[in-house]
C-alpha cells in the first residue's frame, strides 16, 4: 500500500512538471511573438494621394505608439510627417491568445485641438501572421509592413516621439493644452 502511494505521487509530480514546462513554453512563445513585432509598422497599402495614415511603434513588449500624419513617398523613401501637425496614441498590449494582441489606450496628443473633445479611448485587435511574423501583422483586418522604407532621419524623428515627447506629455500635460 505504501508503495502504491509513493508511485502515484511520483506521478502526479511529473504531472504537475509537464504541465508546468508547458505553461513557460507558451509563455515564451507569446513573448516572441511580441518581440518580432518590434519596431516600426506602416500599412501595407497606401494611398499616396492623401499621405496619411497611422505607423505603429512596438516599443517593447508591453507598449506601442501610434502617430498619425501625413507622409510623403520620394522615389524609395518615405519621408515622416511632411505636414505640420500629428496625433498620438498610446497604448499597452496584451495576449489574448496565440497569434492575437489587443492594444487598450487613448489619444494623448492632438495638433488640432476639438473642442469639448476629452482624451478618446481606443481597442485595436492586433494578428500576427503564424506563418510569416517578420513581416506581416493585421490590426483591425487592416495588413501593416515593416517601415523600412522610412528615412533614417525619419526613423529618427518616430523614436524620437515615442521615447521623448510620450513621456514629456504624460508627465507634464498642461504644456501640451
Amino acid at each position: 500500500m505504501f508503495r502504491s502511494q509513493s508511485n502515484k505521487f511520483e506521478i502526479m509530480k511529473l504531472i504537475c512538471l509537464a504541465f508546468l514546462i508547458f505553461c513557460i513554453a507558451c509563455n515564451n512563445r507569446q513573448k516572441e511573438k511580441i518581440a518580432s513585432i518590434r519596431g516600426i509598422w506602416i500599412p501595407q497599402e497606401i494611398d499616396w494621394g492623401q499621405g496619411d495614415f497611422e505607423t505603429f511603434y512596438f516599443q517593447s513588449d508591453t507598449s506601442v505608439v501610434i502617430i498619425s500624419s501625413v507622409q510623403k513617398k520620394v522615389k524609395n523613401s518615405i519621408i515622416f510627417a511632411t505636414e505640420p501637425g500629428f496625433n498620438i496614441k498610446k497604448g499597452v498590449i496584451k495576449p489574448i491568445g496565440n497569434d492575437q494582441f489587443v492594444i487598450s489606450g487613448a489619444v494623448i496628443y492632438r495638433f488640432i485641438k476639438v473642442v469639448g473633445g476629452g482624451i478618446d479611448a481606443f481597442q485595436d485587435t492586433v494578428t500576427v501572421s503564424a506563418e510569416d511574423s517578420a513581416r506581416l501583422i493585421r490590426v483591425n483586418g487592416v495588413s501593416y509592413q515593416k517601415g523600412v522604407l522610412y528615412t533614417n532621419e525619419s526613423k529618427e524623428r518616430i523614436v524620437s516621439i515615442a521615447t521623448k515627447m510620450v513621456p514629456d506629455i504624460e508627465n507634464h500635460p498642461e504644456k501640451f493644452n
